[in-house]
């Protein structure tokens, strides 16, 4: 069985437990009060900016495509439990059978 080779790219677990270790570190070690940090104004203003650029950027680039590979893929579903073929098997190039 080939083994999967990690290029130094986290994991989304490796990531979890990354940001899980810090939120310790910070409020333990370090004496932060991240309750009180979160509700500052500076932090919220942050928060609704980050927000806001973050469903801009959904709304601009990625939902179309994005909704477009869904439909495609919900359509692949029904067809294969249909038992109908797929949008790869009819796009395919047909081959004459040498035969």
């Amino acid at each position: 069985m080939p083994v999967k080779q990690n290029y130094g790219a986290l994991s989304i677990i490796e990531t979890i437990i990354l940001a899980i270790f810090i939120v310790v570190l910070l409020s333990n070690y370090f004496q932060v009060d991240l309750k009180s940090e979160f509700q500052s104004n500076q932090t919220q203003t942050a928060i609704s900016q980050a927000k806001g650029g973050i469903i801009g950027f959904w709304n601009q680039y990625l939902a179309t495509p994005v909704s477009y590979l869904w439909a495609a893929f919900v359509s692949n579903m029904k067809r294969i439990h249909n038992g109908l073929p797929t949008d790869f098997q009819l796009l395919a190039p047909k081959a004459p059978m040498p035969y």
